[in-house]
């Protein structure tokens, strides 16, 4: 079924020839009927779960230690991966410059990744996926040959 604003429901009262105190009553019903569906929709609202993000490494064992936090950065394709750490670098630089109370200014990495405003990172093309660290897993070669292994039937 349509659905119609108040102006809609106006208009076609007065294409129909519904006036008075008929024209009123409709109008009130129709706001009530709004406003009840626009709170059961409030109520039936599901709360959102939080996410956890991770990364996914392949290593050999040993290259990387079990415990390591990361963060997750995306830059355009073709850009160099080698120079996400300059371009961050470039980004606090400029948000720094522009500080108006230079006790805020940004060193570490720890505060960059928590307190660098998104609109520096967009300038140097930079993504910033995650605001917070998230755990680093690892998988090995063997586990990535034996991930999913897949049996062959005779036919």
């Amino acid at each position: 079924m349509a659905k119609f604003d108040h102006d809609d429901l106006i208009n076609i009262f007065n294409l129909s020839g519904v006036t008075g105190e008929t024209r009123k009553e409709a109008l009130r019903v129709a706001e009530m009927l709004a406003k009840e569906k626009e709170e059961e929709k409030l109520l039936n609202r599901q709360p959102k779960k939080p996410k956890g993000d991770f990364v996914v490494v392949l290593k050999s064992p040993g290259e990387i230690p079990d415990g390591t936090v990361a963060s997750v950065f995306v830059i355009p394709n073709g850009d160099d991966p080698a120079t996400l750490l300059d371009s961050i670098r470039s980004a606090t630089v400029t948000s720094n410059l522009q500080q108006k109370k230079k006790k805020n200014v940004l060193g570490k990495f720890s505060d960059i990744l928590f307190h660098l405003k998104n609109k520096f990172l967009k300038n140097s093309n930079i993504k910033r996926l995650t605001k917070e660290w998230c755990q680093v897993l690892t998988i090995n070669p063997e586990q990535d040959e034996n991930f999913i292994k897949i049996e062959k039937t005779a036919e």
